[in-house]
């Protein structure tokens, strides 16, 4: 596996491959003492693209309402190109 690039600040690659198949198969969050951890494992082909910066306020995807968490420093993750097992059909590769 290869070691990956460290990001301390905001990333963006808003376009992944064309014609993906990509489907988010798991998302997980770790807490280490100096830092946080953020993993989304994929199935099917393609490479996703993302949007990743700190914001000060969460808002629910679409409508823009405020989400019912405590606000301040949010880590906002946009994945563009993939699709989240809540199709149907899709849930049998989740």
């Amino acid at each position: 596996m290869d070691e990956a690039e460290w990001i301390s600040g905001p990333s963006e690659q808003v376009e992944g491959t064309s014609n993906t198949s990509l489907l988010v198969h798991d998302f997980r969050v770790g807490v280490h003492e100096d830092y946080y951890r953020v993993v989304v494992e994929f199935v099917g082909q393609g490479d996703p693209g993302w949007t990743i910066g700190w914001t000060d306020k969460s808002v629910e995807l679409g409508r823009g309402e405020a989400l019912p968490i405590p606000q301040g420093n949010v880590l906002d993750i946009m994945i563009h190109g993939a699709t989240w097992p809540a199709i149907p059909g899709a849930a049998e590769y989740y």
